[in-house]
């Protein structure tokens, strides 16, 4: 399950699908350069994401994040990340 959310980090806040939370990590990707998957700790996570009012839809959001990423560059991992959140 995708989920689409506010990520506030040190210099500014970013939207980011997220994974579903693991034992320890949770994986999301953010738009950056390159697009890739990243990790934080679940206590991390939970601190610093809040929900987005309006936000899309999760498939839509998968589908933005790779036609952005073809022009800015993405990794494997991400690739496969947003393609699993398509099915």
């Amino acid at each position: 399950m995708r989920r689409v959310l506010r990520f506030r980090d040190e210099q500014q806040a970013k939207m980011v699908i997220a994974g579903p939370p693991g034992r320890k990590f949770t994986e999301y990707v953010e738009i950056d350069i390159p697009i890739r998957v990243k990790r934080v700790t679940n206590e991390e996570f939970e601190a610093y994401s809040s929900e987005i009012q309006g936000a899309w839809k999760p498939r839509k959001a998968c589908r933005e994040f790779l036609r952005l990423g073809k022009p800015m560059g993405i990794t494997k991992g991400a690739k496969r990340f947003l393609k699993a959140g398509l099915s």
